[in-house]
């Protein structure tokens, strides 16, 4: 047994220089792996509080085993570290423990990774403008996952601060991305292609994103559990998606998820080639993905992998 596993920095696993296109075949193969129900999924346990969230994500993916450990309050958001987390993973056959390493960055990379997925799926091929409504972290990872899989030309940011829209502007265009900014003019957002709300969990807002104001073939991806998409406004998409069904079902059940639609199809029914939802010209979609330990152990299992803690 391994009496002192190692224990991860964020610079090491930054390092090791997984890219978005490696992110993208690890979860692919593990929601391949979900179709066909070989491990078993739970769903997350949430704690929240006036100051912040606390959750814990355990997941089994094949022969390794993890639990993830993330919080966010408002004084680490005032810090400027919006997520703290931790992961243990573990041998899933010999109940050895292989690593422990911090999540915190990584958080943000699977995060945007499953997003990018879902929108290789129901998305415009062609897709060229992505609205962001929110400017952090999660902004600057999504538009690195979304290269990935669509030819993004041009963003339109939307953020509750002009200095971070302004921020977040000036770095995309850096970037040579044609960059419009919403604030004070937020019906630009429907200009978009793929629309991406990613509001903190603990921010104090009114829904902001009315669905019936999509263009046809526009895709809405609820980073932050579809909070700020109008309730009233949700009979409006063709289709309803989500990361896992199962998972966000017991999410809804527990309230952290305030979602009553049925959700229409899930990232493993497209893998396995029994989704029912694709996308088209006229249809406008909605996916919502809660986040899931599977994605964490997808990633951890490809980490360790490069690292030759366990087969990659």
């Amino acid at each position: 047994m391994n009496e002192q596993p190692p224990y991860l920095t964020e610079a090491q696993i930054r390092e090791i220089g997984i890219t978005y296109q490696d992110a993208l075949a690890a979860l692919r193969a593990a929601f391949v792996r979900r179709a066909e129900l070989a491990d078993p999924v739970v769903s997350k346990i949430g704690l929240h509080t006036e100051d912040g969230f606390f959750h814990a994500m355990p997941a089994v993916l094949d022969d390794i085993a993890v639990v993830k450990w993330v919080a966010s309050t408002k004084a680490s958001t005032a810090a400027g570290k919006h997520v703290n987390a931790q992961l243990i993973a573990t041998d899933a056959h010999s109940a050895e423990t292989l690593a422990v390493l911090d999540f915190s960055w990584l958080t943000g990379l699977r995060t945007a990774a499953v997003s990018a997925l879902g929108a290789d799926f129901w998305s415009d091929p062609e897709a060229t403008t992505v609205a962001m409504i929110g400017c952090g972290l999660q902004a600057r990872t999504h538009l690195d996952a979304l290269l990935a899989v669509r030819p993004i030309q041009r963003v339109i940011a939307l953020s509750r601060t002009e200095a971070s829209v302004r921020k977040y502007a000036d770095e995309a265009a850096g970037r040579g991305i044609e960059t419009i900014i919403a604030n004070g003019r937020p019906e630009l957002v429907y200009e978009a292609d793929i629309i991406v709300t990613m509001l903190p969990l603990q921010a104090e807002t009114q829904p902001v994103l009315d669905c019936r104001r999509l263009r046809p073939g526009a895709l809405a991806i609820g980073v932050d559990l579809g909070r700020f998409w109008r309730a009233d406004s949700l009979d409006a998409l063709d289709d309803l998606t989500t990361d896992d069904r199962a998972h966000t079902a017991g999410l809804v059940q527990s309230g952290m998820v305030k979602i009553s639609r049925a959700f229409d199809s899930d990232l493993a029914d497209v893998l396995a080639g029994r989704s029912t939802v694709s996308w088209a010209a006229s249809k406008r979609i909605g996916y919502v993905p809660p986040g899931l330990a599977l994605a964490d152990a997808a990633i951890t299992r490809l980490i360790l992998g490069r690292l030759g803690i366990m087969p990659g």
